[in-house]
């Protein structure tokens, strides 16, 4: 079922061009949307909180400090 949520992703380790690519990936992710960037954090609207939490644990943002 679908149960829309809005979280923040901290993004105080990356550099400003690593937040846009991770801001991009998320929104390029089926079920998410990043709709509000800032060199701390990062808004994210998901269809499902195990979206979120999808991306957080993915290695996703690791992947992106390695760019």
């Amino acid at each position: 079922s679908i149960s829309p949520v809005i979280e923040k992703i901290t993004t105080e380790s990356l550099t400003k061009t690593q937040t846009v690519i991770l801001a991009n990936s998320i929104t390029l992710t089926p079920g998410t949307m990043s709709f509000e960037v800032s060199t701390e954090e990062i808004h994210v609207h998901a269809l499902k909180k195990g979206y979120i939490r999808d991306i957080t644990t993915s290695g996703l943002i690791n992947d992106i400090k390695k760019i």
